[in-house]
C-alpha cells in the first residue's frame, strides 16, 4: 500500500499525541509516520529507532489501512536482564 502524505491535522495530532504517549512501542509507530512523511526510507527508519526495517514497513501499511497505532496483540517485552539472580 502506498504511503500518501499527512495533512497538517493528522500531523498535528500525531505530535501531540507522540509527546504525551506513555507507551514506547505506540511511540515508536507515530516517529515512524512522522519519519515518514517527510520522506525518509524504510531502512534509515529503522535505524533510526533501532528497530527491524520489515517492523516499520508494519508500521506504514497499519497507518496507511487503518491510521492504526496500537499494537493489535499488545506484543511483547523482552526479558534480556530479567534473569533470575540464583
Amino acid at each position: 500500500m502506498r504511503f500518501h502524505p499527512l495533512s497538517e491535522e493528522q500531523k498535528k495530532f500525531l505530535e501531540l499525541r507522540h509527546r504525551y504517549e506513555g507507551d514506547k512501542r505506540v511511540a515508536d509507530r507515530i516517529k515512524a509516520v512522522l519519519l515518514k512523511n517527510e520522506g525518509w526510507k524504510n531502512k534509515a527508519i529503522a535505524q533510526a529507532l533501532r528497530i527491524h526495517e520489515e517492523t516499520v514497513r508494519y508500521y506504514i501499511t497499519d497507518w496507511t489501512s487503518d491510521e492504526k497505532l496500537k499494537p493489535e496483540n499488545g506484543g511483547s517485552y523482552s526479558k534480556q536482564g530479567c534473569a533470575s539472580k540464583s
